[in-house]
């Protein structure tokens, strides 16, 4: 599966929820695919799972979206025990 596939499929089965997608072609593939509000697009490398995370705290029951990809994950990579912490 490609990633232009794989935003596709995002696009159809996104809702209203906030979607904070990192840096490189996964942003600007949503905003070409499906841009609305709330999005946040190219946020810093490694910013957009612990900005989710802190979205997540502040609105419980509201469910929000990171899209990062390896790099990214891997410049954050600290936050996933966070989150294992939370859930």
């Amino acid at each position: 599966m490609q990633r232009a596939d794989l935003v596709s499929l995002f696009a159809e089965l996104r809702t209203s929820e906030p979607v904070i997608v990192g840096p490189g072609t996964t942003s600007g593939a949503l905003y070409q695919t499906d841009h609305r509000a709330p999005t946040i697009y190219n946020m810093d490398m490694g910013y957009a799972t612990p900005i989710c995370l802190g979205l997540a705290l502040a609105v419980p029951g509201e469910r929000v979206v990171a899209l990062e990809g390896g790099g990214s994950t891997l410049a954050g990579l600290g936050v996933l025990s966070t989150i294992g912490g939370y859930a």
